[in-house]
């Protein structure tokens, strides 16, 4: 069932990021409800199997499948919350980020499941670190994605040369 859910999770970002990209090809300039819905309900799907491992495995995995999984988790609900916040922005990021959690994701069901794990996991200042890492890692990926768009701008600009994903970034 797991996987089933991670799937689904890996279907819907994949679809989100299909229609924001429409989206800028077509020339719309309102971010689109449904897609934001759509990973929405991803996340939720992807929050599930998370809590369910957690759940049936007595601690928490250490390896890497479950550092993408986890990592892709972070980068969703960073996503959904400053999508609320500042929708353009996060619009035109959706075109690198959603990509980045579908690869992500499709990794963690490729890479073989190690057994190694932390028991026991009782001690609130280690949870709240292990939140933290996550989060923090979920907010630089946000922040290298938006520099490598704004690279690529600035590049664009000092040569003069635009093309359509020039104009699908936000303006400089």
């Amino acid at each position: 069932m797991g996987d089933i859910l991670l799937i689904w999770a890996i279907l819907a970002y994949g679809v989100t990021a299909v229609i924001i990209t429409y989206n800028h090809l077509r020339g719309y300039t309102k971010p689109s409800i449904v897609g934001w819905w759509i990973v929405a309900c991803g996340w939720l799907a992807h929050c599930w199997v998370v809590l369910q491992n957690l759940k049936q495995d007595q601690g928490i995995l250490v390896n890497f499948t479950a550092s993408l999984n986890l990592s892709a988790l972070a980068l969703g609900l960073i996503y959904l919350i400053i999508w609320r916040l500042r929708r353009q922005t996060t619009r035109t990021a959706g075109l690198l980020l959603l990509p980045l959690m579908v690869f992500s994701l499709g990794a963690s069901l490729l890479f073989p499941v190690e057994e190694s794990k932390l028991q026991a996991l009782t001690d609130p200042l280690l949870i709240a670190h292990l939140a933290l890492s996550l989060l923090s890692y979920g907010l630089f990926s946000i922040a290298a994605i938006l520099a490598l768009m704004d690279a690529f701008q600035n590049h664009a600009l000092r040569t003069k040369r635009f093309g359509k994903l020039f104009n699908m970034l936000p303006p400089p």
